[in-house]
């Protein structure tokens, strides 16, 4: 069977992410390329997958598609996405909010907790075979600013909160603010 619905995906060889393409779901058929050259030939998209590829990648695919109908940036900000040659292409355009959230707001409170415990001494510590006996701050009772309360935002809050810490967090819009500080 034929592919039906046609996706060209700017991304770099290696994309540690591209294995989520795989396979590609019934009617679909993905064209990966990084240099503007490897859509030479290639099926007309339907949409286009911006894996960071950057605006010059973006606008020299929209070149090659004008029948392009979808226009979907991995990342959650549109800031390296949203030149004039797109926000004039009458493609929807979509990112990815939300699905970096989880990850994102892990990471944050591991770097809390790498400096709270002093994980950096516990490994040359480690490495050198010693221990020496010190005080670990702890996060509860402590307060945490957060500016950006968007999805990344919350999501870092709701793991903070039960560890008794308190949030205070600033945003864009104060009018979205209600319950967010805890």
């Amino acid at each position: 069977m034929s592919a039906s619905f046609v996706v060209w995906v700017l991304a770099r060889p290696g994309d540690p992410g591209l294995h989520l393409l795989e396979p590609p779901p019934e009617g679909v058929r993905f064209v990966v390329g990084w240099e503007e050259a490897a859509f030479d030939g290639a099926p007309a998209p339907d949409a286009l997958l911006d894996c960071w590829a950057g605006p010059t990648r973006i606008v020299a695919a929209l070149r090659k598609a004008p029948g392009l109908r979808w226009i979907h940036a991995r990342s959650a900000g549109l800031d390296r996405v949203l030149v004039p040659e797109v926000a004039a292409h009458p493609a929807v355009l979509t990112n990815g909010r939300g699905a970096f959230s989880p990850a994102l707001a892990e990471f944050a409170l591991a770097a809390l907790l790498f400096f709270a415990k002093d994980l950096r001494r516990l490994v040359s510590q480690q490495a050198a075979g010693t221990w020496e006996a010190f005080d670990m701050e702890r996060l509860e009772g402590r307060s945490v600013g957060i500016v950006g309360y968007g999805d990344i935002g919350r999501a870092v809050a709701s793991r903070l909160r039960p560890l008794g810490v308190k949030v205070l967090a600033l945003r864009r819009r104060p009018e979205l603010s209600r319950g967010m500080r805890s």
